[in-house]
């Protein structure tokens, strides 16, 4: 996740910067759910965040896997601003860095960088608006999956 983090913030601050009102601020992988409000709490700026993906498996000659993943870009909104003219601003900004986060996520090497064998492939990205998530963040959030498509034999 560290790379493909890299990637977008370099695409992120060679779109924005210098404009001062706008950072790339943190990366926040988290296990699940709960440990994600926990780490997103105290934070503050635009965050990429996701989970570990976990994995279902089949029993038969192969053992597949399909992880499920969950990248967001979000920004916490501050209570004064919920509704006004920079909120919206704000949703605007964080979904066109989604659509960089897209682009990366589409591209050609975006799996050897979530994956270390460089098997993955993605056939289906979810883009959705987020609206006051995990105590007030907003932002877009991408669903896709991770299907590894050599098998492994169990015989």
């Amino acid at each position: 996740m560290a790379e493909l983090a890299s990637k977008v913030a370099k695409a992120f601050n060679d779109e924005f910067h210098p404009q001062p009102d706008i950072s790339f601020a943190k990366v926040v992988p988290a296990m699940n759910e709960g440990q994600l409000i926990t780490l997103l709490k105290d934070l503050s700026g635009i965050l990429l965040c996701g989970n570990v993906p976990g994995a279902e498996l089949t029993k038969g000659t192969y053992v597949e896997s399909e992880a499920q993943c969950i990248l967001y870009i979000l920004e916490k909104s501050p209570k004064d601003r919920q509704g006004t003219d920079w909120e919206f601003d704000r949703f605007a900004v964080t979904q066109h860095l989604m659509s960089k986060l897209c682009e990366i996520l589409l591209g050609r090497d975006a799996f050897t960088m979530l994956c270390e064998s460089g098997q993955m492939a993605v056939g289906h990205l979810n883009v959705e608006p987020e609206y006051n998530l995990y105590g007030g963040f907003n932002g877009w959030s991408v669903t896709f999956k991770l299907p590894d498509g050599k098998g492994a034999s169990l015989s």
